[in-house]
């Protein structure tokens, strides 16, 4: 490029120098010509002068030919011409010879520079002159040596993504959680190089168990379990790798290592949550200096597979809780559509088999005392003639194990692995012993049948799957299908009537109290039909959610009885499920909708309400549309809506919003309460608006419904079903506020944003609200832990706004147990940091912790 520059420079030079010679020799031919005109005489071109005389007024004319003055012109020009040729031809020579010097080893680096652009790694000659070049030359070789530099590390970046890649496809695919597993151990043995691997996870007792290896003994796996280098309170475990077994290694486990062939390890922490689930350990049979890049991989391979674990085990959570609630709900309709309580034991029986065991016993202690085994179900059809025999050993509630140790202790029993001696203290005689050992028993649990203070009867679950194990979760279920078998064996017992039972069954799934909710006053009436009709499935729920909203259900079940009553049921019990998770209340009527067989319908309308904004969220589901009533008495509907539950099994439920003002009444109801012998329901809801409106001013929901019962229905009996809830938001104290809670963990939330609310309300900056929530949270949170132990409990909080100065009490009226464990016991160090002064009062009635704060007040949240 500069040679090129050079030469244009040398081309404008000669082209001006040119032009300028041009245009002297027009000028001087030009004055040369000027007077110029053909003589008389000759004529030819001539040029001169005339002088003229000023005595004799004369003029004197001198001329010359024009011809030899444009020779000599002719001949100067060429002569410059040529010399100016010369002279350029000379310089661009030189400047040629000089140029191709210093393009040479351009040329060079350029060469180079190219190569690197396709991706080789040329090697740069040195280049002593001129310096620049050489200069030019070592940053080129720099850069040479960087991007070769670059390019190995972009190789080993882009083959951990795509070895991530497809471990986490893999792991994504994967549908149970041993594929997991064994995709997992295949990316690290990969990714790593190592010889050998092995995953282990913390057990429920925290123990680390080894569930995958490769390459390693059986004994060599037993042998590492429980061994973890962190602590299981370790906040950012960090890996910890071993290059040399032999130097790196304590005994005695360093012997045991040894013995498998391993000469280097390392350990990389799996964290999901912040929390540590367990481990990877990678072996190789020689010593190993660790890469960063095998560090990386070996993290990045941890990551994911920690993220698939947590992802599998809450979905497998998922999955297990919306069995459960499948299994208590097609339980709770078995047991509800007959009263022949044998018959539906079998039932609920066979949905236990085998999706919760492998074998089912039921036995039921009769009015005469004597207990007879009613239900004996295997999940293998041929080990018939065996249940058959077992038919006949009724439990004996003189035995120290088993169903009759239940019967008289009224306590579940769980064991597992089931033993000969275990075996041996059950058996009535050799027969019976016999038959257990065939069906090969390898875990049971036994549950009673309570009900009103009696043992009806015990539930026994038994695995004969070897690797099989009961959970908490599988106890606590039996024990409900144990509370609703034992519930629907006392009813048929109790009741002849299929209306009394379900009534009964009704009145027990619809809320037995309201949750009392600081800021809101919420009140319901449930009013069977006539005793000519049967029971409906009407049916209300208030729920206090996480997100410290309210969430207020009111439901209608299509068809009258037992059924109706069932599925009512079902779909409280699984609202209840949906809202406590937090999903939001268009998905939680599509999966009641899903929940629903064919032959089913209902209404529902899920409601949710802010208590700090007053904004409203609804889905309804065919269901009558609620009112609010404003303070003065103006009567809304909030409209809009979709089919009832039941119709489409892929129907979509949009959600509306609606603001209530201060003081306004949000009115849910059944059409029972609308509907009557000879009007329609287009009168009943014009009749409805009108007594709502005159029962403004009136400030208690509960006085409001009598009102609006008494308008609608007098003294007569509904025709149908009737539920009525109505709920006002009202401000709370700001001078002082007083709340009671159940000393239990599901307290805290309400405890948090009722608080919250309060502080916004007085004023008080987010920042000082923020450590004094923590404050009156870590106070709540040891009443309840150390206030009651296993024991019911209430505590009660209590704030106070008085001179810039915000009080916080908290009381309970238990004994504290000791802080347990090595790190308990900072919770009052962490209340003292945010509050400025803290009392705790200790006596034989209770403990009550007093905390005051100096705020800065802003303008009312």
């Amino acid at each position: 490029m500069g040679l090129a520059l050079l030469l244009v420079l040398i081309l404008l030079f000669t082209v001006g120098t040119y032009q300028l010679a041009v245009w002297e020799r027009r000028q001087a031919m030009a004055l040369a010509r000027q007077p110029e005109r053909p003589s008389r005489m000759t004529g030819e071109a001539r040029f001169g002068a005339i002088v003229p005389v000023t005595t004799t007024g004369w003029a004197v004319a001198f001329t010359r030919p024009v011809g030899p003055l444009e020779a000599a012109l002719r001949r100067q020009f060429l002569g410059r011409a040529g010399a100016i040729w010369g002279v350029t031809l000379l310089v661009g020579l030189l400047a040629a010879v000089l140029v191709s010097r210093m393009v040479r080893p351009l040329r060079v680096l350029v060469r180079a520079a190219t190569a690197m652009a396709r991706g080789e790694r040329p090697t740069v000659a040195p280049v002593g002159d001129p310096p620049e070049a050489a200069a030019l030359a070592d940053a080129i070789r720099a850069m040479s040596a960087a991007v070769a530099q670059r390019e190995d590390a972009l190789r080993d970046a882009l083959h951990l993504r795509d070895h991530l890649y497809r471990m986490t496809e893999a792991v994504t695919r994967a549908e149970r959680v041993e594929e997991i597993y064994d995709r997992a151990l295949e990316a690290l043995l990969q990714g790593v190089g190592a010889d050998r691997a092995a995953l282990l996870l913390r057990d429920r007792d925290g123990v680390m168990r080894c569930v995958r290896s490769a390459g390693l003994s059986p004994a060599y796996c037993a042998a590492v379990e429980g061994h973890s280098p962190w602590a299981a309170t370790t906040a950012d475990p960090q890996p910890v790798l071993i290059p040399d077994v032999a130097v790196g290694l304590e005994p005695p486990l360093r012997e045991t290592v040894l013995g498998e062939g391993i000469r280097a390890m390392a350990f990389f922490p799996l964290v999901a949550e912040g929390r540590l689930i367990g481990t990877f350990m990678v072996y190789y049979d020689t010593p190993h200096a660790f890469r960063n890049a095998e560090v990386q991989t070996a993290q990045a391979v941890a990551g994911h597979v920690a993220f698939a674990i947590r992802r599998h085990r809450a979905e497998e959570a998922r999955r297990r809780m919306e069995r459960t609630q499948r299994y208590l709900a097609e339980a709770s309709r078995v047991l509800s559509e007959s009263l022949d309580y044998e018959r539906t034991l079998h039932e609920v029986a066979r949905l236990a088999v085998p999706a919760l065991a492998d074998l089912c016993l039921v036995d039921l202690r009769g009015d005469d005392g004597v207990v007879r085994r009613v239900v004996a179900v295997h999940a293998d059809p041929a080990r018939a003639r065996l249940m058959e025999v077992l038919r006949r050993y009724a439990p004996d509630p003189a035995r120290e194990a088993g169903a009759g140790r239940v019967l008289r202790t009224r306590q579940p029993e769980v064991v597992q692995p089931v033993e000969e001696a275990w075996l041996a203290r059950v058996a009535q005689d050799a027969v019976h012993l016999q038959v257990l050992r065939e069906l090969g028993v390898a875990a049971q649990m036994t549950v009673p049948l309570l009900a009103r203070d009696a043992v009806l009867g015990t539930i026994l679950f038994a695995a004969c799957d070897p690797r099989r194990r009961f959970d908490a979760d599988d106890l606590a279920l039996a024990e409900e299908l144990g509370r609703r078998v034992a519930l629907a064996i006392e009813n048929a017992r109790l009741y002849a009537r299929e209306r009394h039972i379900a009534e009964t069954l009704q009145r027990s799934l619809l809320p037995d109290r309201l949750p009392e909710i600081p800021g809101l006053r919420v009140a319901a009436r449930y009013l069977p039909a006539g005793p000519e009709a049967e029971i409906g499935g009407d049916w209300y729920d208030v729920l206090a959610l996480p997100t410290g909203e309210v969430a207020l259900v009111m439901g209608d079940v299509a068809g009258r009885g037992v059924r109706a009553a069932a599925t009512m049921g079902q779909l409280r019990n699984a609202v209840r499920a949906y809202a406590l998770e937090g999903h939001p209340p268009a998905l939680i009527v599509e999966r009641l909708n899903a929940l629903l067989h064919a032959d089913e319908m209902a209404t529902c309308l899920y409601v949710t309400l802010d208590l700090a904004s007053g904004r409203v969220r609804f889905v309804n589901a065919g269901h009558v549309p609620p009112l609010v009533v404003a303070p003065e008495g103006r009567v809304t509907a909030l409209e809009g809506g979709a089919l009832p539950l039941g119709i489409l099994s892929h129907a979509r439920y949009p959600e509306g919003e609606a603001t209530l003002a201060p003081g306004a009444l949000l009115l849910l109801f059944t059409d029972g309460l609308v509907e009557a012998r000879g009007r329609s329901l287009d009168d009943g809801l014009a009749a409805l608006r009108r007594a709502a409106a005159e029962t403004a001013g009136v400030e208690e929901p509960a006085e409001v419904i009598d009102r609006l019962v008494a308008a609608l229905l007098g003294r007569e009996a509904p025709v149908d079903d009737v539920a009525v809830l109505a709920a006002r938001p009202t401000p709370l104290p700001l001078e002082r506020l007083r709340l009671r809670f159940p000393a239990v963990p599901a307290s805290l939330p309400t405890l948090r944003h009722t608080l919250k609310r309060w502080l916004a309300a007085a004023g008080v900056a987010p920042a000082e609200a923020y450590e004094i929530l923590v404050a009156a949270g870590e106070a709540s949170s040891n009443a309840i832990e150390h206030a009651y132990g296993a024991a019911d409990g209430t505590f009660a909080v209590e704030t106070a706004l008085e001179d810039g100065t915000v009080t916080v009490t908290v009381q309970d009226w238990g004994r504290w147990r000791d802080p347990r464990g090595a790190h308990r016991g900072r919770g009052l160090v962490l209340i003292r940091a945010f509050m400025d002064t803290v009392e705790v009062h200790r006596s034989g009635v209770g403990t009550t912790v007093r905390m005051q704060r100096r705020v800065r007040r802003g303008p009312a949240g």
